[in-house]
């Protein structure tokens, strides 16, 4: 009897174990596809021409690649021409340390590149020439407000609430609302 209870027992506990186990390991593999979803081709592709760029660009201003900044290009590299625009970081340690040129240095090294049409990058084994983004409307570049809504009619209605918004006057007994209070008894009472 003693025999028979213990093997009940052992067998009760086996199979709670082997249901924690596959409950865990369940819920391991769905976080991993969750948190990590493959990605697209196209933007591995663009990830890494990205990549590519950056480190093309550090090799010709002849700095770190991690000092090339808020990289944004567009074009296609079939055409072996592209549009970038790129912020340059200051000096750190590492790259003092190595002797690299200067913020400014570097700036005006790829303004004479680009002047002169010579900056010339190798992506895919092709060498491609970089030309700088330059925006679409001058008179809405100037505008900082309009740089990127051009809808005449969303403006007029815009303009329009603004000017709405601003002409309501500001009623005092608009803007009171009730309270509540306590009476002589410690009743709750809305008072105003």
């Amino acid at each position: 009897m003693l025999y028979y209870n213990f093997c009940i027992i052992s067998l009760i506990l086996l199979l709670i174990f082997m249901y924690i186990y596959v409950k865990k390991e369940n819920f391991d593999s769905t976080q991993t596809t969750t948190t990590s979803p493959t990605p697209t081709p196209t933007s591995t592709v663009q990830q890494y021409i990205g990549v590519q760029l950056r480190n093309e660009i550090g090799r010709v201003l002849e700095i770190s690649p991690s000092r090339i900044n808020n990289l944004t290009y567009e074009g296609d590299i079939n055409l072996n021409t592209l549009r970038i625009n790129f912020d340059i970081l200051d000096n750190n340690l590492i790259a003092n340390l190595n002797n690299e040129i200067t913020k400014s240095e570097a700036e005006s090294k790829a303004v004479e590149l680009v002047r002169s049409d010579s900056f010339i990058v190798r992506i895919n084994n092709k060498s491609i020439i970089i030309r700088p983004i330059l925006p679409q409307n001058t008179q809405a570049a100037a505008d900082d407000k309009t740089k990127f809504f051009n809808n005449k009619g969303l403006k007029e209605i815009s303009t329009y609430a603004n000017n709405k918004y601003k002409s309501v006057p500001n009623d005092e007994s608009l803007t009171k609302f009730y309270t509540l209070g306590f009476d002589k008894n410690y009743n709750l009472i809305p008072k105003l």
